[in-house]
């Protein structure tokens, strides 16, 4: 049962790592279809490490709940992530992960 989570879990962490490559491939073929050069290849992940640096904005007129909703739609997941004596349920249909990582990116986007 642990091998089959770690298999799942390296899967899901490989197609994070991945897509933003795949992204950067489709964009030069698009390119040099158009005749064009086209961004670097790695022109994604260069994206994705300027954005953690950003701190969230905030407008002045918004309330603490605001700022709460991410952590309480992450403690949602994790909550949704246990069965009803308190274990933690292992991913295993079909989407679940892809339905995680949806979750935890409205967290984020918050």
């Amino acid at each position: 049962m642990t091998g089959t989570f770690f298999i799942m879990s390296a899967g899901f962490f490989l197609a994070l790592v991945c897509a933003p490559f795949l992204f950067g491939i489709i964009n030069r073929v698009k390119a040099f279809c158009g005749g064009r050069q086209g961004r670097p290849l790695l022109q994604m992940y260069f994206d994705i490490y300027k954005l953690w640096g950003k701190t969230p904005v905030y407008p002045y007129s918004t309330s603490w709940v605001f700022r709460l909703g991410p952590l309480v739609n992450v403690a949602a997941v994790g909550i949704q992530q246990r069965d009803g004596h308190g274990r933690r349920r292992v991913l295993r249909q079909h989407g679940h992960q892809q339905a995680l990582f949806h979750q935890v990116l409205r967290a984020q986007q918050g």
